[in-house]
């Protein structure tokens, strides 16, 4: 007898979702509460008569005793967790994705390679919208790296004042000059 999400019957002991719970985590809490092996409640959870693929929302909030839009906020699986756009509809088998993109995993992770000060200047870094030596306004491609000036002259120039700020400004000019060190610089 196949029963659909309204005729099922909340399991017995039904702990609340956390926040940042996922459905699998959520589902291996109650399936532990419950004393049932957590592979049987993912099986039932998925969508009848053949019970494959990703479980359904519905079941799982009236075998936990919850609204669906309960779940839905507490639930974390259905944004990217790196730009926290809505993630495409999850395929009927294998693994849950996590990410929108291949290039938002690959952002996750460099991220998640950071130190926290780094972090911070990351993300001081995309929100650039002018030029770092005139202040003119930045355009963003969307693509690659964020530009920080406004073209290679700017570039070029903020490169040329960090170079003579050094505190061996001269064997910069001495190095690029074919004439030999300059006075005074140990090279």
């Amino acid at each position: 007898m196949i029963r659909c999400a309204s005729q099922l019957r909340p399991l017995p002991i039904r702990p609340r979702p956390r926040p940042g719970d996922t459905i699998d985590t959520y589902i291996l809490r109650l399936a532990h509460a419950s004393h049932l092996p957590a592979g049987y409640l993912r099986t039932y959870l998925s969508a009848p008569p053949q019970h494959t693929g990703q479980p359904l929302l519905s079941r799982l909030a009236a075998l936990g005793g919850r609204t669906e839009l309960a779940l839905q906020q507490v639930l974390a699986d259905f944004r990217c967790r790196h730009c926290e756009r809505p993630l495409p509809q999850p395929a009927a088998r294998g693994r849950p994705a996590r990410w929108c993109s291949p290039a938002c995993a690959l952002r996750a992770f460099r991220d998640r390679q950071l130190t926290p000060g780094q972090r911070t200047a990351r993300a001081a870094e995309r929100a650039m919208t002018a030029c770092g030596r005139c202040g003119a306004p930045l355009t963003r491609t969307g693509r690659g790296r964020p530009a920080r000036w406004c073209s290679p002259a700017c570039g070029q120039r903020a490169f040329r004042d960090r170079a003579q700020a050094r505190p061996n400004a001269s064997c910069f000019k001495a190095k690029r000059s074919s004439a030999g060190p300059a006075t005074g610089c140990a090279v």
